[in-house]
């Protein structure tokens, strides 16, 4: 399971620093993060349709605390992209 929360705060961090999404607020960060990772497991097969929302849930939280710990020191999304270039 390493290798999968690698793979999820490696998607953090391109949304984190992607000009694409410089607009979003963080609960649209954390959404759109547990939406790409949550599409991955559908697609390997980890995870059936029948527990989408719950484990939606559990990786809003772990991102959500991912988020926090990347940011720390910053007031916001939108001061932690002023001060970090982007990608």
């Amino acid at each position: 399971m390493q290798k999968e929360t690698d793979l999820l705060f490696q998607i953090l961090e391109d949304y984190l620093y992607s000009d694409l999404f410089a607009g979003d607020s963080e609960s649209e960060l954390i959404a759109r993060v547990a939406d790409a990772y949550l599409a991955h497991l559908l697609d390997l097969g980890t995870i059936t349709e029948m527990y989408i929302a719950e484990v939606r849930e559990d990786i809003e939280v772990e991102v959500r605390d991912m988020y926090l710990k990347k940011t720390y020191g910053h007031f916001s999304l939108k001061d932690f992209r002023r001060a970090k270039p982007l990608k």
